[in-house]
Parts: C-alpha cells; sequence; structure tokens
C-alpha cells in the first residue's frame, strides 16, 4: 500500500511540475527529500513495528520526490513535439527502477524479516547507513554551509 501512495504521489507532482501547473525551488526540494529520507531512516531505527501513518508519511513524501525526479527531468529537457511520451516514458523508468528495487528486497531479505536478527542485524544497520547518508545530503543542501 505505502509503494502505491509513493508511487501516485510522485507521479503527481512529477506532472505537475512538468507542466508548469507546480514550480518549488530545486535547492529546497532536495532539502525536503533529504529531510523525509531521514525521518524515515530514523523511524527505521526506532520503532519496532511501523504504524498505519507509514502509509500516509511515504505518500507525503512521494509528493516531494515526484518535485526531486520532475528537477532531474527539467535538467534532461522535454521535446516539445513527444512532450506527453517523453513524461510518461521518464515516469515508466522511475517506476521500473522502483520495481527492481523491491524485487531486489523480496528476493534477498524477504524471507528472513521473520528472524528475530532481522531487526538488528539488517534493519537497524541498513536504516543507520542510510541515515548517516541523508544527513551529508542534508548538510551538503543546507543554505549558507556548502
Amino acid at each position: 500500500m505505502a509503494i502505491s501512495g509513493f508511487t501516485l504521489a510522485h507521479s503527481l507532482t512529477l506532472v505537475l511540475t512538468a507542466t508548469g501547473t507546480l514550480n518549488a525551488p530545486v535547492h529546497w526540494v532536495e532539502l525536503a527529500i533529504a529531510t523525509s529520507i531521514l525521518i524515515v531512516a530514523l523511524e527505521n531505527c526506532w520503532r519496532s513495528r511501523l504504524g498505519s501513518h507509514r502509509v500516509l508519511i511515504v505518500t507525503l513524501f512521494g509528493l516531494l520526490h515526484g518535485l526531486g525526479f520532475a528537477g532531474a527531468l527539467s535538467e534532461l529537457g522535454l521535446p516539445a513535439d513527444d512532450f506527453w511520451i517523453a513524461l510518461l516514458t521518464f515516469n515508466a523508468g522511475v517506476e521500473l527502477r522502483q520495481l527492481a528495487l523491491v524485487a531486489l528486497y523480496f528476493a534477498t531479505l524477504w524471507r528472513w524479516r521473520q528472524r528475530q536478527w532481522y531487526p538488528r542485524r539488517v534493519v537497524m544497520p541498513g536504516s543507520a547507513a542510510i541515515a548517516a547518508m541523508a544527513v551529508f545530503w542534508i548538510v551538503q543542501r543546507w543554505p549558507g554551509i556548502a
């Protein structure tokens, strides 16, 4: 359910931004994305069970990530004559990458997630590494620091 919410949300803001309906400063979008990654990583470290609020949080963060995808897409540029095809294929590529990551998770870690050692040996170190990368990204993008 969370993956679907994230997908729909980032697809919405990607389309709104690419069509010029929505505009957000890239610098602040990147800072917000890094912060959203940090929040989810820390929640993984602090909570043994994720609540139903996770779907809402991931969906809201999907809105931010769609703005980030739109920023990357604007650097590539969209051809005016094939705008919608280019936009849809870009979004499909983002979705395929997301599905590949989920498939990789299922192929490698899913069978162990019920094991007693899984949170301590997989979730905590993985989430801590992601949190550390997010902090680096936040510091790198914080106004006046870099």
